[in-house]
């Protein structure tokens, strides 16, 4: 703090010399009204090119605004904190939570949306401050700078502002991370590539609106496309195993119905029997169950029943409510137990099942 004050002492004074003789080589912070502003209950009607707006038509000309502000400002509050805690834990609710108490008590004075900023996060971080007791040092002297140091404020040039900034920002360029994220996992390197291309070109509120979109993209990618393996079990009874890594939503189910029917098509040795192992299935909606119901139905054509194993109760509960001719097993000896038993008695059971359901 004391550096960053020096830098801007000196050439404040340097530039009220200038000022004096005539010169001014320096774009100057200029005039800065003193005191602060009176504490009203926020204003429910505004002055628009000389239309008087109320409430509603102020939220109707703010527009999509109202949303993508509150957006940001979360989104960068909780990227500053995440960025400064040095792997300390950040409690996201509690980020919200002061945002939205500061801008309530912000706009009795007419304040406009405030959130934390990089800028200023970096100043704090190259002058020392360790703690949030910083924020209320920084308030005090904003104040008192307020009442009592608004016509000195006037030399200070604007550029001896932006070095400081600009030095402490070169501390948070992270190139270093780079390196690992192309050896770990090179696909973390879209979402970070496309925020910092939109942050250049786009502006930092597109840009961050870009990043969050393109991480949300590639979540919904990855829902879709769950991890799944296949393999065939030799003895008797043969049947073949596909044990999906992850929750079966809605995204997934075609994908899981792809990967099985192709695996049915490709076997080699009839199989009389499709095992799903949702051993690493979470969760399940009522939408995949139904998938799951349409699969049983394609499998049933190639003369295999479906089996479930190792899933959780409310899996189970999902699966059976779309799929009632699903058997379910909680080991493999169970599975083949289940395969073992009499395929007629197991038809008959399906057919009285079907017949007691078009009587109902």
């Amino acid at each position: 703090t004391g550096r960053n004050a020096l830098v801007v002492l000196i050439c404040s004074i340097t530039a009220f010399i200038l000022y004096q003789r005539g010169m001014i080589p320096f774009v100057l912070t200029g005039d800065i009204v003193s005191g602060l502003p009176s504490l009203a209950f926020p204003p429910l009607s505004t002055e628009l090119n000389g239309r008087v707006l109320n409430i509603f038509e102020m939220i109707s000309e703010l527009g999509s605004g109202i949303l993508i502000v509150p957006l940001i400002s979360i989104s960068s509050n909780v990227a500053i904190a995440k960025a400064f805690s040095k792997g300390a834990r950040v409690d996201a609710t509690q980020e919200m939570i002061a945002l939205g108490l500061c801008n309530i008590l912000g706009s009795f004075s007419r304040s406009i949306p405030v959130a934390g900023a990089f800028s200023r996060s970096a100043v704090n971080n190259v002058s020392g401050v360790r703690s949030t007791l910083g924020g209320l040092y920084t308030g005090v002297m904003i104040v008192l700078a307020l009442g009592l140091l608004t016509p000195y404020f006037f030399f200070i040039p604007k550029c001896s502002l932006a070095a400081v900034i600009m030095v402490a920002l070169i501390f948070m360029v992270d190139y270093q991370i780079i390196k690992p994220l192309w050896k770990t996992n090179r696909k973390d390197m879209v979402p970070l590539l496309s925020t910092f291309l939109a942050c250049l070109f786009l502006g930092v509120e597109k840009g961050l609106l870009v990043g969050i979109v393109v991480d949300v993209l590639i979540l919904l990618y990855f829902n879709a496309r769950p991890n799944i393996s296949v393999h065939s079990v030799e003895s008797e009874p043969k049947y073949l195993v596909v044990q999906p890594r992850g929750s079966l939503v809605f995204p997934a189910v075609d994908f899981l119905r792809e990967t099985v029917i192709a695996q049915v098509n490709e076997s080699k040795h009839a199989a009389s029997a499709l095992v799903l192992d949702c051993a690493y299935v979470p969760h399940t909606d009522y939408t995949a169950a139904q998938g799951l119901a349409a699969l049983v139905k394609d499998v049933k054509i190639h003369g295999m029943q479906v089996v479930l194993l190792n899933a959780q109760d409310p899996v189970v509960k999902s699966l059976l409510a779309a799929c009632p001719e699903l058997r379910v097993a909680n080991s493999y000896e169970h599975v083949s137990q289940i395969l073992s038993e009499d395929p007629v008695m197991i038809e008959l059971g399906t057919y009285l099942h079907s017949l007691n359901k078009d009587v109902h």
